[in-house]
């Protein structure tokens, strides 16, 4: 009895769905007519198998029970077949969508990887070298004021450059000598600025000079931190700018994503016309 049950549920199901679902061109008809003659040659061989002598009544009732459950199965087979090669369109462009939402999400992730090590290197290389490195940075954050002061910056630049070319062909023992006899010179000259106020722009001159001299000093001991510092910035920079064009391609993939994925999504509420 629950055999019975179960297959008139299939049937019931079957009706349901291949009614309300589908619309049937020609061809789908002649295809599911074509499916139906052969269920129908199916039952009868089966019944007269299985119940042979049995007489026209019960073999056209048996024929009917076996029929319209094994019709059914059928007619659903193709009919979902039919649905699948027709959505295949839309899957397949979805898939692809995925694969490529997927790679570019590894790249972002790379990409934040790079950058956190990046930044955990940069923080232990400063924190090796801090003490130097804050008296560079303090040394040009010092020079590129003064340079950009009184409306000088083309002929205080110019100067700098001269210096720093001058100092950066001496030996270290010769720079750290002429270092010592500008801030001798430096203190000289301050204390004849309390009664010669002109003497402010040579003051200030010659705090920039021995500035240069300084940041030379501190190149020639800081020449491997600055260049890994360097490098790594170079990498944080490539990383960003990779990050960056790797989310607006995310955002354009995720845009035609959900565009097919509506077009899906409209293809299956409607009801599907099969064979067309």
């Amino acid at each position: 009895m629950q055999f019975v049950i179960f297959l008139i549920a299939i049937v019931l199901v079957a009706a349901w769905r291949l009614s309300t679902r589908y619309k049937y061109s020609q061809k789908a008809q002649r295809v599911l007519s074509l499916s139906a003659a052969g269920a129908l040659v199916i039952s009868v061989i089966f019944n007269l198998w299985l119940f042979p002598g049995l007489n026209l009544l019960y073999l056209i009732l048996a024929v009917a029970g076996v029929f319209l459950p094994v019709y059914s199965l059928i007619a659903l087979a193709i009919v979902e077949a039919w649905r699948k090669r027709k959505q295949s369109l839309f899957d397949a462009s979805i898939g692809a969508l995925r694969s490529e939402e997927e790679r570019i999400l590894e790249t972002i992730t790379r990409n934040q990887q790079q950058l956190a090590l990046a930044e955990h290197k940069r923080q232990t290389l400063e924190q090796l070298h801090r003490e130097k490195l804050s008296d560079q940075r303090r040394i040009r954050d010092f020079l590129e004021t003064w340079e950009r002061g009184n409306g000088l910056a083309r002929i205080r630049s110019i100067k700098i450059q001269e210096w720093r070319e001058g100092f950066g062909g001496m030996s270290r023992e010769d720079l750290e000598q002429r270092r010592a006899e500008l801030c001798a010179q430096l203190d000289e000259t301050e204390v004849k600025m309390r009664d010669e106020p002109g003497l402010q722009e040579r003051v200030e001159q010659l705090r920039a000079q021995v500035s240069v001299a300084s940041l030379v000093l501190l190149g020639g001991t800081l020449a491997q931190p600055n260049s890994e510092l360097g490098g790594l910035e170079r990498k944080a920079n490539e990383a960003t700018a990779d990050k960056a064009e790797a989310e607006r391609r995310l955002e354009a993939i995720r845009l035609q994503l959900s565009d097919w994925e509506r077009r899906r999504d409209e293809f299956l509420a409607d009801q599907i016309v099969l064979g067309n």
